[in-house]
């Protein structure tokens, strides 16, 4: 928005135009010298990476959203702070992998929502609409899901499409004692979420574990 003088009363009026390509730029330029600055503060890796994913940039805003996961906790070893990871910070990262072809792993970080049940229709869909065909490590990311609707859900996609070994795999991954639909072990369910984190780390950043 710019403030503009007519030369004619030198009334000042609001001109609503602006242009986003110049905005773009000085943003640009701010988030840039901000990672030259300060590459380990939280609020503008969080920032930087919204600015990304607004450009849908996804793989760089990945990228940065993780970052600031790593920094804001230091590196998984305390609680993530709210003011910094929030519910639509993971949505956004489900949404990255996703555009990225990565729909079962975007799946299993449902988990990380503090309200992941609203999520797992989305999630369904995804995996419908991919028709089984993910550029991610699919069937390996089972062990790490410790949330049964989570899987009835994925089940039900897997019978629909007649995928009934991945169907297989993914019941199989709750036959062990720690999980049963009645009492999921608050040990098994913080191991699989913390393998979880470290596994989309090793795939964002080409991490071999």
């Amino acid at each position: 928005m710019y403030l503009c003088v007519t030369p004619k009363n030198n009334e000042i009026f609001r001109d609503l135009s602006f242009s986003k390509s110049y905005i773009s730029d000085c943003l640009e330029i701010v988030f840039e010298n901000a990672m030259i600055i300060n590459p380990i503060n939280a609020f503008w890796l969080r920032s930087f990476a919204d600015f990304r994913f607004a450009q849908e940039k996804h793989a760089d805003a990945l990228t940065l959203y993780m970052e600031a996961c790593l920094v804001c906790s230091e590196s998984f070893t305390r609680s993530f702070p709210d003011n910094v990871v929030d519910d639509i910070l993971w949505r956004k990262i489900q949404q990255c992998l996703r555009k990225l072809g990565m729909v079962t792993l975007a799946a299993a970080v449902s988990q990380l929502l503090r309200m992941p049940y609203d999520n797992h229709l989305t999630n369904a869909k995804a995996l419908l609409d991919s028709h089984g065909d993910t550029f991610d490590a699919c069937t390996a990311y089972f062990p790490l899901i410790n949330d049964i609707n989570l899987i009835e859900f994925m089940n039900d996609v897997y019978e629909k499409l007649r995928l009934h070994r991945k169907s297989n795999l993914l019941l199989n991954s709750l036959a062990v004692p720690e999980m049963n639909a009645h009492n999921i072990t608050h040990l098994e369910r913080f191991r699989r979420g913390e393998r979880l984190l470290l596994i989309l780390c090793s795939q964002i950043f080409c991490i071999y574990l």
